[in-house]
């Protein structure tokens, strides 16, 4: 309800809940895009013994009636991406890099634009917008990363 016709929606998936999501994506009459794949330059690790190294991340690209991008370079379907570094580093298990996730907000905003974030985690969808000039709301149920999420929020964001 709260995206605007022409809207983009991003959502960073493991395959093995891209079919729920695909359809609670299509119940609230979103148009899904593109499934991207982020081909990470190193492999997880998983069940060892029982599965081949996951080496890929998903992001599911949807919009809400016609959304134009905006391209310097149309991009791929596939993205080759670096991992994040060390866990040491991490303020979220499940943080993504900035390089992962500006090529979206570039593709599918402008300057000013608000960007919306259900699962905010530490914020570093919030701090990619901040960095490229856009507006952000985000929701986090956890406290321990909605305070890591306001002090890099509130942290000089350098481009």
């Amino acid at each position: 309800k709260i995206l605007k016709t022409g809207g983009a929606f991003y959502c960073f998936i493991d395959w093995k809940h891209w079919s729920m999501l695909e359809q609670a994506t299509r119940s609230a009459g979103l148009l899904i895009k593109n499934m991207i794949v982020l081909n990470k330059s190193n492999h997880g690790q998983g069940d060892i013994k029982g599965c081949y190294a996951p080496k890929y991340d998903l992001v599911m690209f949807a919009s809400k009636g016609r959304h134009i991008l905006h391209w310097q370079k149309r991009l791929n379907d596939v993205l080759d991406v670096k991992v994040l570094y060390s866990g040491a580093i991490r303020h979220h298990p499940m943080e993504k890099r900035m390089d992962w996730i500006e090529p979206f907000i570039l593709s599918s905003t402008v300057p000013g634009d608000l960007i919306f974030d259900p699962f905010a985690g530490s914020g570093s969808i919030g701090v990619a917008a901040k960095r490229l000039g856009r507006r952000f709301v985000g929701v986090e149920i956890d406290p321990q990363f909605v305070e890591i999420a306001k002090k890099r929020l509130s942290e000089r964001i350098e481009n």
